[in-house]
């Protein structure tokens, strides 16, 4: 009878495997959904967390960029992930550890997207964005050839923007309303107009 018992207990009480990590290192998201994020959270082996709001434009003009609402730090911690998930896959590929990916513009305040010409709906005021350069070896990588890696490294994005010399990664919120979409962009008499491309 307790034989019987303890083989009813293995069943109904087995434990359940881990989702398979879909960010890079998503587990470090999956253990603080449940709690509040602290802003130095968002750093990780390759970032520092203040890479990640940094903005010349709003230290030259006096304004606090850092981010302090907690949805906005729920999205930069996956933002954060998807960057090291990318940066390590740089290594692997290229076999080195000299790998360096540049974030020239990440969080934005509404003011601060004012100020640099951002869309009034960019994904950058959501912690859902970032313009990137990426250096292998000391070379850097033009925009184009940086977007065909991160399709190549699994990243799950909404729209990857191949500007002049930077590319543009922009998020979802939610993983399954990313589109994947490669798009060229340029301002054109202070507009942005994109195009769809594929690499």
């Amino acid at each position: 009878m307790m034989k019987f018992i303890k083989n009813l207990l293995s069943i109904f009480c087995k434990k359940k495997k881990p989702s398979k990590n879909i960010y890079g290192n998503n587990e470090r998201y999956q253990q603080n959904s449940a709690s509040l994020i602290e802003i130095e959270e968002l750093g990780n082996a390759n970032f520092h967390y203040t890479e990640f709001y940094a903005s010349r434009t709003a230290r030259e003009q006096g304004i606090n960029n850092r981010p302090t609402e907690q949805r906005i730090l729920e999205n930069l911690l996956k933002t954060s992930d998807k960057l090291q998930h990318l940066h390590l896959f740089l290594q692997e590929k290229f076999n080195t550890s000299n790998v360096v990916i540049t974030i020239t513009s990440g969080y934005r305040n509404w003011q601060v997207n004012l100020l640099v010409g951002g869309s009034p709906t960019s994904r950058h005021m959501a912690g859902l964005a970032a313009d990137i350069k990426a250096t292998i070896l000391g070379m850097e990588l033009a925009p184009d050839k940086l977007a065909r890696l991160v399709i190549q490294s699994k990243i799950q994005f909404d729209q990857l923007l191949i500007e002049n010399n930077i590319l543009h990664l922009g998020f979802s919120e939610h993983e399954a309303d990313n589109r994947n979409e490669v798009k060229f962009a340029e301002k054109i008499k202070g507009n942005w107009v994109t195009r769809k491309i594929s690499i």
